[in-house]
């Protein structure tokens, strides 16, 4: 953070989406979580049924993979941006 002129504190745009990065990234990982645990009850309960689910199941969990690496990869991109901002700034004091 950045304190202001008047004593409070700015939030740099970088910061806010960084930390809603983390916050969609922890709902997708909670949300796979839930899944995969639901797939091995599913299995447990209703192993004569699952087989017709697997490929339905299967491409759920590929996309929430997909969203997930998505997520990673612009959280890296936000981290390299944020590396010339934060040595400029050390530069300037």
């Amino acid at each position: 953070m950045i304190q202001a002129r008047d004593g409070g504190y700015i939030v740099p745009e970088i910061e806010v989406l960084k930390s809603y990065i983390e916050q969609e990234l922890e709902t997708v990982i909670i949300s796979r979580d839930r899944v995969e645990d639901k797939i091995s009850q599913d299995k447990l309960n209703y192993p004569h049924q699952y087989k017709a689910q697997e490929n339905k199941v299967e491409f759920e969990d590929e996309t929430m993979e997909n969203s997930l690496n998505q997520l990673k990869d612009l959280n890296k991109k936000i981290k390299e941006q944020q590396r010339p901002r934060i040595q400029n700034q050390e530069e300037e004091k």
